[in-house]
């Protein structure tokens, strides 16, 4: 089995327990849209939340596609304290690094996918619309 959590980014470490594995990006600044909760919210609430739909929209940070038959997405919107500012979320959708997206899912806590790799917030089988595609590389 792949391990979601390994990172085709350089100088990204490994999780473990559902650690954010990624930066901080700085300087991201999200539009929300109505109905919409942030990261800080969803870890804020994580016990209410547990098993709702919820909406997000952030910055896709890393993606690691087809694992356990899914692709796997780490999401940033700017806010969130220390080793909770990066969301995980797995979707049969296919995202670029760097795309701006809205997600809706089901909230789960405390998910464990064995062989050590747990998460203490995860949104999982989301819906991905309003894609705003990656900006082109210079």
């Amino acid at each position: 089995m792949q391990d979601p959590n390994d990172s085709p980014v350089s100088g990204q470490q490994p999780a473990s327990m559902g650690k954010p594995v990624n930066e901080r990006m700085q300087g991201i600044e999200i539009e929300h849209v109505e109905g919409s909760l942030t990261i800080a919210g969803i870890f804020a609430d994580k016990a209410n939340l547990k098993g709702d739909m919820v909406k997000i929209r952030g910055l896709v940070v890393k993606v690691n596609n087809n694992i356990m038959g899914k692709n796997w997405v780490h999401l940033q919107d700017g806010t969130g304290d220390e080793g909770k500012y990066d969301l995980t979320i797995t979707t049969m959708e296919a995202l670029e690094v760097g795309s701006i997206a809205t997600f809706e899912g089901k909230i789960e806590v405390d998910k464990d996918f064995g062989a050590g790799y747990s998460y203490d917030v995860i949104m999982e089988d989301a819906k991905v619309s309003d894609i705003k595609p990656a900006a082109p590389r210079s």
